[in-house]
């Protein structure tokens, strides 16, 4: 898929173990945007975006009520945008392979907040309910998940050209390259 050699191209950092930042938006139940940044954990063959998130979050709830999402990369360096539009899945507790994998490549420190109170309630714990660190022995909790997001469409723009290069690519016509004013 062109697409994808131009994602994994410009998103060279990735492959040298520099953290991916992206954005996924999703949508609550009010039918509100919401949009938060996620790291980018794996890029599967077939282009998927793969992100760990706690079970508990809102951004769960949501995808759990309408998979749905976009996720948006943008690569400063290259001065490129990537937008991903499709569902999201998860692997929860039950599927252990990849789910333990990404598990064990993360930070010490990134394992930890699996082990904190549940994001985005009030906080009545003191500091010790929230540990810093935790190794990669230590089993996942069930709160650990993986998503992943399989496209079903990706835009690209490119802003080092003049004019600036805009491209899309739909799977409902086989991936075929059509370009956009920017």
């Amino acid at each position: 898929m062109e697409w994808l050699t131009e994602f994994r191209r410009a998103a060279g950092d990735v492959a040298a173990g520099r953290p991916l930042v992206a954005t996924i938006a999703t949508v609550d139940t009010a039918c509100s945007p919401r949009a938060r940044s996620v790291v980018v954990r794996h890029i599967g063959v077939d282009g998927s975006i793969w992100f760990a998130s706690d079970a508990r979050s809102a951004k769960n709830a949501q995808l759990a009520a309408d998979n749905d999402a976009e996720i948006v990369v943008w690569l400063p360096e290259a001065r490129e945008q990537f937008r991903f539009f499709g569902t999201v899945d998860r692997l929860g507790p039950a599927m252990g392979g990849k789910r333990l994998k990404i598990w064990q490549q993360m930070s010490d420190a990134s394992r930890a907040l699996f082990f904190w109170p549940a994001p985005g309630t009030p906080r009545t714990q003191d500091d010790a309910a929230f540990p810093t660190t935790v190794d990669a022995a230590t089993a996942p909790p069930v709160t650990f998940e993986v998503l992943f997001l399989e496209p079903a469409q990706v835009e690209h723009l490119r802003l080092l050209t003049h004019p600036h290069q805009r491209r899309r690519w739909r799977s409902d016509t086989g991936w075929e390259r059509e370009e956009l004013n920017p």
